[in-house]
């Protein structure tokens, strides 16, 4: 699969259709003299020779429309389809020179920003990479953690680092993109408490729940696998249950990032699958903001994989309004470019969505 959001791809593609261009203005000229060479011959020809020389003169002038409208019907064929909602014809519709300069800006913007989050890991002390390891020991402290009261809308950032994602087999890690989904999916969630508690919406972060972590240390936090009993953090989740906590939430949101190949790119929301149409007006709301940023929109799918174990805990045991969302494909470093520039506009408009304004 081409990758048509690299801006190298493209200008092979816009260098094509610039070639097609020249043929599609010089083929025609060429044709139409060497017609013009036939009608003088015909001129000084002998009569029995007439009819051949016309009959070359009248394919010459065919040839010369046919190719003159081969890349008028070829262009205007693609941007129907790409109108349509094909995906496959971006490539040929996105080789302009305005788009090709707009994914360099955008790439150079993400080498930068890889560039600088590898001189940051590096600058990690051991002494620092062992007090994550001691927060992502911690159990759930009922006595500090501001969030045990519950209620408003829980967040759940998707997937870990080992060793808390080994028991719900949630591990990922960091692509060529030069993004890890364990990463984003918390910062996002960060970002949208912040946009929730804002609009006056309490909001919890599932992850730093379960483990007590404070925001700082959140980027570490457990992922809430409620189909295992959210891994290491049973008995903290059990607990929770128990005292009828989760029940006390009116939405639940997980977000993750989705991986299909460096080109894919765009948002969809996920449910069980045959479940697609509980996903509330809420969610569907969500799905036409961020779409918006990502520039396409996936719809909603059903898992075939299996259960999803948070949306069958939530949205199936609970009743309660859950949205499974996949923001965008983290394995497409442009694509995440572009999302990194809009995030926290992103998450301001899903709260706005939950809130329903």
């Amino acid at each position: 699969m081409l990758q048509c959001d690299a801006s190298g791809v493209l200008k092979i593609i816009l260098l094509v259709k610039n070639m097609l261009q020249i043929i599609q203005i010089a083929a025609p000229i060429i044709l139409i003299v060497f017609a013009m060479i036939d009608i003088v011959k015909l001129i000084v020809s002998a009569m029995d020779k007439t009819p051949q020389i016309i009959k070359k003169i009248i394919n010459r002038f065919l040839a010369a429309v046919i190719v003159f409208l081969v890349p008028v019907i070829l262009n205007t064929a693609l941007s129907l389809l790409g109108e349509a909602g094909l995906q496959s014809t971006d490539c040929w519709i996105n080789a302009n020179e305005e788009h090709i300069k707009a994914l360099e800006i955008q790439e150079q913007e993400v080498s930068k920003a890889e560039a600088e989050a590898e001189d940051l890991a590096r600058q990690l002390t051991s002494q620092q990479k062992d007090a994550i390891a001691l927060a992502l020991r911690k159990t759930i402290n009922f006595a500090s953690n501001s969030d045990k009261n519950g209620g408003g809308v829980l967040i759940i950032a998707g997937h870990a680092s080992s060793p808390e994602c080994d028991s719900c087999n949630d591990c990922r890690g960091k692509t060529s993109s030069g993004y890890a989904e364990e990463t984003e999916t918390r910062s996002l969630a960060l970002s949208l408490k912040k946009a929730l508690l804002a609009e006056d919406i309490n909001a919890v972060i599932a992850n730093q729940l379960l483990t007590g972590d404070t925001d700082s240390e959140a980027m570490e936090a457990s992922f809430l696998c409620a189909r295992s009993g959210s891994g290491g953090y049973a008995a903290a989740f059990q607990t929770l249950e128990n005292e009828g906590y989760w029940s006390t939430f009116s939405h639940v949101i997980e977000i993750h990032f989705n991986a299909a190949g460096s080109g894919a790119y765009g948002t969809e929301l996920i449910t069980n699958g045959g479940e697609t149409e509980k996903v509330s007006s809420i969610g569907k709301s969500i799905l036409d903001k961020v779409s918006s940023y990502t520039g396409y929109n996936r719809q909603i799918q059903g898992f075939s994989g299996g259960t999803l174990g948070n949306w069958n805990f939530f949205q199936n045991q609970k009743g309660i309004d859950t949205t499974y969302i996949e923001v965008e494909f983290y394995d497409n470093a442009v694509a995440m470019g572009r999302y990194k520039n809009n995030q926290e506009k992103i998450a301001k408009d899903i709260a706005k969505a939950i809130k329903g304004s």
